[in-house]
Order: C-alpha cells, then structure tokens, then sequence
C-alpha cells in the first residue's frame, strides 16, 4: 500500500522530471515560435493538425499506387513479349 507521503514524493519526482522536459524542449523551440501569441499558436495548431490529416488522406491514396519498377517491368514485358522477369 502506497502512504501518502511516497504518493506525494512520486509526485514531486514526476513533477521535476516533467519540469527538466519542458524546459529541455522550450531551449530547442525557434525563436519565431518562442514569440507567438496565443491566438496565433492556436491558429498554428489547427493547420498542423490539418496537415497531418492531409498527409494521412495521401498516404491513403498513394498507396494503391504501383511501384514504379513493377509497372516498367510488367510493361516492358508486355512490349518485349518477354517470358522471364526483367531484372
């Protein structure tokens, strides 16, 4: 059973180590970011977020795309009358 005071202490601890992380991430922030109020952070989150759904809705789309050297070879082969795979 956890008493109080260990549950306080771990709490304590993961404050801390939440504490070194953020300020490790915040030192790495660009400047330009580091200055954004927050309207505009939030304007930035929402595009961010926009965009990464647009990248998934690609991702989607591109992936029933053929790749590009099994399309030449089953072209070629169909061209060249080729029995054997082109290497």
């Amino acid at each position: 059973m956890v008493t109080d005071n260990e549950q306080a202490r771990q709490s304590d601890v993961i404050a801390q180590l939440q504490g070194f992380q953020d300020e490790l991430i915040a030192r790495r922030l660009p400047a330009w970011l580091k200055r954004l109020n927050p309207e505009h952070f939030a304007l930035l989150g929402e595009a961010l977020q926009a965009g990464l759904a647009a990248r998934y809705q690609l991702s989607a789309i591109f992936s029933r795309v053929q790749d590009i050297d099994r399309f030449a070879e089953r072209q070629l082969a169909g061209r060249l009358q080729l029995t054997t795979p082109v290497d």
